[in-house]
């Protein structure tokens, strides 16, 4: 059993409507990972991450280029 762990939010750096809205009036915070934050007993174990950035650092590893092709002609 893992002892622990980061829950990563992937999101595209140009999505800022995503990222700079609320959805429920009854959470607080100015974004959605302020949001997040404040709903979680451990909230430094929660990030926010580029999904450009993570995607172009996986690149660099061979066996996860098929799964990169699917998800740049699936999203991209």
């Amino acid at each position: 059993m893992a002892n622990d762990w980061k829950h990563v939010h992937a999101i595209p750096g140009d999505n800022l409507e995503l990222r700079n809205t609320i959805t429920s009036p009854n959470l607080g915070g100015d974004t959605l990972e302020a949001a997040w934050k404040q709903c979680l007993k451990e909230p430094e174990k929660y990030i926010v991450i580029d999904l450009g950035d993570w995607v172009q650092s996986l690149n660099a590893l061979p066996d996860v280029k098929t799964w990169l092709g699917y998800l740049e002609k699936r999203y991209w």
